[in-house]
């Protein structure tokens, strides 16, 4: 492109920059929104999940399969899917106190019909004593299965929606289950918006506070 005075080619060169500064901008700004909206509104997980855990904890997952196995196979059922509706009773290890207590956390997903495990971002809401660093580090194995219960109705017609898990944690060494509990979330708001899905928190503080207990007493 030619250009008839050094002032014109400054002018071009600066609209240059604000056509990628707007567009740079926009990418960023819906790149946040979708690291900040929940991707699945049942588990309540985010982009921001995703990336953390799949940075942080890529070690993990040629594990995923055989930790799921575990808890599986330490509760006698076939499947998480086919686990009782009402949970065991917690049952305390002779062993708590010959071993540290270090936690991983997956979470039971649905894939249309299909049993699969992913890891659940519920890890870094333990405190730092309880996470489970590597898989060599690791001593219990925690499986969530998040659902949602209609609780009510909304004036505009839509349903009203209270998470809970069911969780159940297994001694990776002894390959017992020493612990099993249903734990609900936050109640859905009391009012909403024309449209919006009326839902309550994930249990994360719930289950963790139960997790600490039964680990540390």
């Amino acid at each position: 492109m030619k250009f008839d005075n050094k002032f014109s080619r400054k002018l071009y060169w600066k609209s240059v920059r604000e056509y990628v500064r707007f567009w740079m901008i926009l990418i960023a700004f819906f790149a946040g929104v979708l690291l900040i909206l929940p991707l699945n509104r049942d588990n309540g997980t985010t982009g921001f999940d995703l990336l953390r855990t799949n940075f942080a904890l890529g070690g993990f997952k040629p594990y995923i399969k055989s930790y799921a196995t575990l808890v599986v196979q330490a509760n006698s059922q076939s499947a998480i899917s086919d686990m009782p509706e009402e949970p065991a009773e917690i049952i305390e290890t002779a062993a708590a106190g010959n071993h540290s207590r270090h936690v991983f956390t997956l979470k039971f997903v649905d894939r249309k019909g299909v049993a699969d495990y992913v890891i659940d971002s519920l890890y870094f809401d333990l405190p730092k004593r309880l996470r489970a660093t590597t898989p060599d580090d690791t001593d219990i194995v925690v499986v969530t299965r998040y659902y949602k219960d209609v609780v009510g109705k909304y004036t505009d017609g839509t349903s009203a929606y209270r998470r809970g898990a069911r969780v159940y944690v297994a001694d990776k060494h002894s390959g017992e289950l020493i612990g099993s509990t249903i734990i609900s979330g936050d109640a859905p708001p009391s009012v909403k918006s024309h449209g919006a899905t009326g839902i309550g928190s994930r249990p994360d503080r719930g289950i963790v506070a139960y997790l600490v207990k039964l680990l540390e007493g």
